[in-house]
């Protein structure tokens, strides 16, 4: 089973993942639910974390109950205090040792979220001048010994 995300225009913001089982001789999958995230917004990066179902949009993060459905919290740059230098989300992933949140952004750099560390520095936001690659970050790995490797529009940190 593979799970498809669908976006609905007309609401602006997702209350509720609805199931939806689709039935076909021809296609060898099926939309396991879908859920609105606005007029104008994409998704562009998914991942789940426990019950949490990470949606990275072109507008904020999403932490969606995947169990239930229900929306548990939008994270914008407004609402981290600006912490995240860009909205867009490319990639996400989550650190399989410490459970720390990565983020990867369009013209944003890379955005970590660790929820255990003090309010303000549970958000912090790595640029070119920390270190890293490019602004552009379109994917977040990590080895077998923990490192972490980010892939950006100008080469590999």
């Amino acid at each position: 089973m593979m799970l498809v995300v669908g976006c609905k225009p007309g609401v602006s913001s997702p209350s509720r993942l609805e199931l939806h089982e689709v039935a076909s001789p021809t296609v060898d999958y099926g939309v396991y639910s879908s859920f609105e995230t606005g007029v104008g917004t994409y998704v562009r990066a998914l991942k789940i974390e426990g019950e949490t179902l990470w949606v990275g949009t072109s507008r904020g993060i999403l932490a969606v109950n995947h169990q239930s459905g229900d929306l548990i919290q939008t994270y914008t740059r407004a609402s981290v205090n600006n912490r995240m230098a860009s909205d867009y989300i490319f990639t996400i992933n989550v650190d399989p040792r410490s459970g720390v949140k990565w983020f990867g952004t369009n013209n944003g750099g890379l955005v970590r979220y660790d929820p255990s560390a003090p309010a303000e520095r549970q958000w912090f936001n790595f640029l070119p001048v920390n270190g890293l690659a490019d602004f552009w970050v379109y994917n977040i790995d990590f080895s077998s010994d923990g490192a972490m490797w980010v892939g950006t529009w100008d080469g590999v940190s």
